[in-house]
C-alpha cells in the first residue's frame, strides 16, 4: 500500500520488517527491492532483488506475475546504476515482458530502456503501463515526464492525476514543479 501511495520510505521499513520476520520469503525481498528502487537506492535494490531471484525464479510454483515484477524492478535498478548496466537492464525488461506481457512494471522498465533510443516505442510502453494499472502514481509521472515537451496537454493530465492519487507522495514536489513550469509556458 505504501508503494502505491508513493511512500518509498514507509514501504521499505515495512518490507524490511517482513524480511526480518520471514527471511526466506522471496516476495518480501521483492517488495524490499522495489521500495529501495523507489528511494533511488539502486545498489540496495539490486542486492534485494538478486536475493529474491534466487528464492523465486525457476521454482515450479513461481507465479508468472511475481517473476515479471521482479525482473522489471531489476531492470529499473540496473538502469539507475548507469549506462554501463544498460545491457543487463534491457535483458531483464525483455524477460519481464516475455514472462508476463500484462505486467505494467515490465512496460515501465522497457520504456525506460528505450527512452533515448526509441522514444516512440517508449511512449507506447508507458501508455500500456498506465492502461494496465491507472491507479499507480509512478506510471502517471513517468508518462508525464516522457511527453512533457511533445504533448504538454497529456503531461498536464498525467501530472494532475499523479497528484490526485498521491498528493503526499515522494515525487509530489517534482510533479507540482513540472505542472508549474507547464503553466508558465502556456501563458
Amino acid at each position: 500500500a505504501y508503494l502505491r501511495m508513493g511512500s518509498g520510505a514507509q514501504a521499505r521499513k515495512a518490507f524490511e520488517a517482513a524480511v526480518r520476520a520471514e527471511p526466506k520469503d522471496g516476495t518480501h525481498r521483492i517488495g524490499a527491492g522495489r521500495a529501495a528502487l523507489e528511494q533511488r537506492d539502486y545498489k540496495g535494490a539490486v542486492k534485494e532483488l538478486h536475493l529474491a531471484s534466487s528464492m523465486v525464479v525457476g521454482r515450479p510454483d513461481a507465479d508468472k506475475a511475481t517473476v515479471a515484477k521482479l525482473k522489471a524492478a531489476l531492470a529499473r535498478a540496473y538502469l539507475g546504476l548507469g549506462r554501463s548496466e544498460a545491457g543487463k537492464a534491457e535483458k531483464e525488461a525483455t524477460t519481464a515482458l516475455q514472462t508476463d506481457e500484462s505486467t505494467p512494471e515490465g512496460h515501465l522498465a522497457m520504456a525506460q530502456v528505450l527512452e533515448e533510443r526509441d522514444p516512440v516505442q517508449a511512449r507506447v510502453h508507458l501508455e500500456k503501463a498506465v492502461s494496465l494499472d491507472p491507479g499507480f502514481p509512478p506510471y502517471r509521472l513517468a508518462l508525464a515526464s516522457h511527453v512533457i515537451k511533445t504533448d504538454p496537454t497529456r503531461a498536464t493530465t498525467e501530472l494532475n492525476e499523479y497528484l490526485r492519487l498521491a498528493p503526499k507522495g515522494s515525487d509530489a514536489p517534482q510533479a507540482k514543479r513540472l505542472l508549474a513550469d507547464l503553466k508558465k509556458k502556456s501563458r
